[in-house]
């Protein structure tokens, strides 16, 4: 269940693979206003996803047509390499309230340097299905269930 909160800011991780950059990123109403999330993820439908880094669950809000492009561009990869998930991302924490509803909360300056410790440049050659890029991913442990 999704709260039903007004005007409730938090402070999530963007990797924005078009631009190129990653950083800290206010967003508005992220559990409940997903045209805000879409736009700022560049994405016309958005999926939420969980992952782990080093044994700490995280929540995602991912571009769910990303993998549709011609040229995806990986912004979650494991330790092997494997792409989890393409096109930008949300990185951020929820919790769940007396109510039972999921609300999205600022990211600690700990979990913020976990993740910052995570993020790896990559440079993929250009062939026919990924652009030549240099940009950020996060290398997770791996998807939650």
């Amino acid at each position: 269940m999704l709260a039903n909160k007004e005007s409730v800011k938090t402070l999530a991780f963007l990797i924005d693979v078009q631009n190129h950059t990653q950083g800290i990123q206010e967003v508005n109403n992220l559990e409940t206003d997903y045209k805000e999330s879409a736009k700022l993820l560049h994405a016309d439908t958005i999926a939420c996803q969980a992952i782990t880094i080093e044994g700490q669950h995280f929540s995602l809000v991912v571009d769910d047509e990303a993998l549709l492009t011609d040229k995806p561009m990986p912004s979650v990869l494991d330790h092997n390499q494997n792409v989890l998930f393409c096109g930008s991302c949300l990185i951020y924490k929820e919790t769940v309230d007396k109510d039972g509803y999921y609300i999205a909360k600022d990211l600690t300056e700990d979990q913020i340097e976990l993740i910052t410790r995570h993020i790896s440049i990559i440079v993929s050659p250009e062939n026919d299905l990924v652009n030549t890029i240099v940009q950020p991913v996060l290398i997770a442990d791996g998807i939650v269930d």
